[in-house]
């Protein structure tokens, strides 16, 4: 992998910690106290789903075409990791959030959809290719 695509892997990924930041703050005072908090965890995994395939898409847009599959998928599992890095290092070590807690947003019977987010970042590079090689 070239290193300016890297970088662009990379800054992808950072860059987007604030917007995730916003939205969960913009979930808890505005939307949460309307729905609930089952429905605001869904309304904001779609948000953030959606955020983040636009900023994969203007990202790697450019640089999409040259890439084959197995490095697009591992662009996606690279992002889809670290967010669970930091989603766990930060809730369990920093935030002191119980396991049982950081789990449950994995609960698809429940209703939880937070692995859905973790998928759009895997397939986002893919999709990427795939909507560049469309037009």
């Amino acid at each position: 992998m070239k290193s300016s695509l890297l970088v662009r892997v990379i800054l992808t990924w950072v860059c987007f910690v604030p917007v995730a930041i916003l939205n969960g703050a913009i979930r808890e005072k505005w939307y949460r106290p309307m729905v609930g908090e089952l429905r605001a965890h869904q309304i904001s995994t779609a948000l953030a789903s959606g955020a983040f395939f636009s900023w994969a898409f203007f990202m790697l847009r450019k640089q999409v075409t040259q890439l084959d599959r197995e490095q697009l998928l591992l662009i996606g599992a690279s992002w889809a990791s670290v967010t669970m890095l930091f989603e766990f290092g930060l809730g369990r070590y920093v935030n002191k959030t119980p396991w049982k807690r950081l789990f449950r947003d994995y609960n698809l019977r429940a209703g939880r959809v937070w692995p859905l987010f973790l998928l759009i970042e895997l397939v986002s590079p893919l999709l990427v290719k795939f909507i560049k090689s469309v037009r």
